[in-house]
């Protein structure tokens, strides 16, 4: 359907924060950033600039 799971969006998360050395706090898990990919590449620059 599409849609992730709480568990899934929290697996992503935790492999972005590794992968990429930035950390996402708990006021950025909304639909602005998570709401399609490029969504999250955006919210990934912005962290990692």
């Amino acid at each position: 359907n599409g849609v992730m799971t709480s568990l899934q969006t929290v697996e992503l998360v935790v492999f972005l924060e590794d992968t990429f050395g930035i950390v996402v706090e708990d006021e950025e898990f909304d639909e602005e950033n998570f709401g399609s990919v490029e969504a999250i590449a955006r919210l990934v620059e912005s962290k990692a600039a």
